[in-house]
């Protein structure tokens, strides 16, 4: 499909910024939010809104009809990248002077992680418009490169209907059409897709994202699906979107999501345990009290394991911001893992640190134990012996489907030493983890 005449040359004015936003989800519109200049926001859920969603976030439901302050910008602001100097290009490009959430989310709103669509009163005539422009791999290549030599030099697409990805590391979206072509989307179309080049100083990091996402699905683990592609020569990591979805009739939707930093409602930066952000318990306690009916066992358990994996793999970033819950109209469940990376080719000489405690004071991998994992079930009200008997049984898995991994025929292309040292790396670790238990 071309982008209709106009569709993509009409975008919001430079340095405008207007005091309301209607939300939108599934094609219906569910609250407006609104700003003033000083930044204070409000939301606000329309009549029929809980006909669509439980709400966007699980610190604001649609039981109670507004919301103001804190929780509304926290969670907004989980929608934007984490990096100060990301943001400033942004606000620089759309002229902006304003340095809240709010006024971004007027120029990037229409295509945010999860299923809510951001839209400026202009634009409601044409919520049910949506395109896809083609890409050739050489501009797919050409932006892998410049994100490569300049991390920050990540921007949003141009046009009407711009997307925003959280979180700290550089990356862009696309869609994959039908006919396995990469496009830009617009509108009511959704992208599909996330590129991550590998992060600049660590060498074939995303090749070790990549195994490392491999070796937890090998594992039984759920977790987002990956694949490491080449583009016009940049190679980068393509993951595929667990907040999109392709109906029967062939339309790709937007399934709803919030890591759960937003879900308690908190500061994107609160990211880490350390810095004043949730730890495990916490996060098990967010699953208890909010995933639906006979999962809610399931998913804390499942939550559970994704920390020994990460434990087990030297996983050292596993922080709250990635853990999310995903939202449909009647259920909430713990999300897909992602963003998993073994730091082992990268530690060497230096104290390796996990962003959550095990128990109630370790961080360090070296001395985590069986003790600890007892703190931890007994902190997280599920069985001590259990949560041993599952720890030592996934490490078991991992050792077996090590090899696997990373000698398939789809790794050994990429002609990296790496995927053999992340074996051994991996095979000591978690025998020596495995003594301690």
């Amino acid at each position: 499909m071309t982008i209709p005449p106009g569709e993509r040359r009409v975008p919001p004015q430079r340095g405008l910024v207007g005091p309301q936003l209607h939300v939108v989800m599934d094609g219906e519109t569910i609250a407006t939010l609104t700003s003033t200049r000083a930044g204070r926001a409000k939301l606000t859920y329309l009549p029929g809104a809980s006909a669509v969603t439980r709400g966007l976030s699980c610190s604001m439901k649609t039981t109670t009809v507004r919301h103001l302050g804190a929780p509304v910008i926290n969670w907004i602001s989980g929608l934007l990248p984490d990096r100060g100097e990301v943001l400033a290009r942004w606000r620089s490009r759309f002229g902006l002077k304003r340095m809240d959430a709010y006024a971004l989310l007027w120029h990037v709103g229409e295509d945010v992680a999860g299923a809510a669509r951001f839209v400026r009163p202009d634009r409601l005539d044409h919520l049910d418009d949506g395109a896809a422009e083609p890409v050739t791999d050489e501009a797919i290549g050409e932006r892998v490169r410049a994100l490569t030599a300049d991390a920050s030099a990540w921007v949003p697409s141009p046009g009407t209907g711009q997307f925003s990805l959280a979180g700290a590391q550089a990356k862009f979206a696309l869609a994959r059409t039908d006919d396995g072509q990469w496009a830009e989307t617009t509108g009511a179309r959704p992208t599909t897709h996330i590129f991550k080049p590998a992060i600049p100083g660590m060498v074939d990091q995303d090749l070790d994202e990549h195994l490392t996402m491999r070796l937890a699905a090998a594992a039984g683990l759920p977790v987002a699906h990956t694949e490491v592609m080449e583009f016009a020569g940049a190679r980068c990591l393509v993951v595929t979107r667990f907040d999109r979805y392709q109906g029967a009739d062939g339309t790709w939707r937007r399934l709803h999501q919030e890591d759960a930093v937003q879900a308690l409602g908190l500061l994107p930066l609160l990211k880490y345990e350390q810095n004043g952000g949730p730890g495990v318990r916490a996060i098990a306690n967010l699953l208890r009290d909010n995933v639906t009916g006979e999962h809610r066992g399931e998913d804390v358990d499942s939550f559970i394991d994704a920390t020994a994996f990460n434990w087990l793999v030297a996983g050292t970033d596993a922080h709250a911001r990635n853990f999310s819950l995903l939202h449909t109209r009647r259920s909430t469940r713990l999300a897909p893992l992602y963003d998993l990376n073994s730091f082992l080719p990268y530690g060497a000489g230096r104290p390796l640190g996990l962003a959550m405690k095990i128990g109630y004071t370790e961080r360090d991998p070296a001395r985590i134990s069986a003790r600890h994992w007892t703190e931890l079930a007994r902190d997280c009200g599920v069985d001590p012996d259990v949560t041993l008997a599952r720890v030592n049984a996934l490490a078991e898995r991992l050792l077996a489907a090590v090899d696997g991994v990373v000698t398939d025929a789809s790794i050994r292309r990429w002609d990296s030493p790496l995927p053999g040292r992340l074996r051994d790396l991996l095979a000591a670790h978690i025998t020596a983890c495995q003594r301690r238990m």
